[in-house]
């Protein structure tokens, strides 16, 4: 019951022909905590419920322009590329981060497919909006910047293979997605599974397809052909990313899943 009203209230009647001949079902994998749905709407389903999906609690995340922190998070990655500052915000959404690597000197392509979430984006910008990824073939990137967005996505490994392609020879590719095992600490997340009644899951159906723990980003970063940089080459411009990639040694609950790497 608890899918039905999420859905409902989420997407409407989109799932409901679709939640009569399938089983919403999570799997996990004991070895690294990965949780994933295993059967999934087709990509034109999934594509027509992020242009039609309500919003069910404002975040402080929904404005246009990005916070101080998000400009000085770009900063660090400015000083990490060196001279090249050449950088694609994949899923960029709202375009906030597109803004705020702007802001910190980057020339900036922002791909965003949602073309509702990327309107905002307009000839005014400063930067590059694309909706169409043929559009990025034949591109080079000095930073990909990839935040929240593999969470959303039934192949992963596909896409990232996909933007190694994109990524110039000494170039960063930086991932962040939610912490499930993080979650898990915090709250009984299983008990309210898919819905409590007020708050998107951090597995709400189909919203996020996979949850990931620092052990399962890092094992398909690597799958995918790229290595994590050295946390030495870090410590300069991402000392507090250093001590969380420590920290999710001890435990995976207190780590983060965010991942700077390189091309093997």
């Amino acid at each position: 019951m608890r899918f039905d009203t999420f859905v409902r209230l989420k997407y409407g009647s989109l799932f409901e022909t679709w939640a009569d001949t399938h089983r919403v079902s999570l799997a996990k994998c004991n070895q690294c905590g990965h949780r994933w749905y295993p059967v999934v709407p087709n990509d034109e389903v999934l594509a027509k419920m992020y242009e039609t999906a309500l919003p069910l609690k404002r975040t402080a995340g929904d404005g246009q322009q990005p916070t101080k922190q998000m400009v000085a998070r770009m900063r660090q990655l400015r000083g990490l590329a060196g001279q090249e500052a050449r950088l694609l915000d994949f899923g960029s959404g709202n375009c906030r981060w597109a803004r705020a690597a702007i802001e910190a000197g980057f020339q900036v392509t922002a791909f965003e497919p949602n073309k509702n979430r990327g309107s905002i984006a307009n000839s005014e910008e400063n930067f590059l909006f694309v909706s169409d990824y043929s559009a990025l073939i034949g591109s080079k990137f000095d930073v990909i910047h990839v935040e929240q967005v593999l969470e959303h996505l039934s192949r992963p490994f596909d896409v990232l293979t996909g933007l190694k392609k994109l990524i110039n020879p000494h170039g960063l590719i930086i991932v962040r997605v939610p912490n499930v095992a993080k979650e898990e600490i915090l709250r009984p997340i299983w008990e309210t599974w898919p819905f409590d009644g007020t708050s998107p899951h951090v597995m709400a159906p189909f919203e996020h397809i996979q949850g990931y723990t620092p052990r399962s980003l890092e094992a398909l970063v690597n799958r995918a052909g790229f290595e994590a940089l050295p946390l030495f080459k870090l410590a300069l411009y991402m000392p507090k990313h250093v001590l969380h990639r420590l920290a999710s040694h001890i435990h995976p609950s207190v780590g983060q899943t965010q991942i700077v790497a390189i091309k093997k």
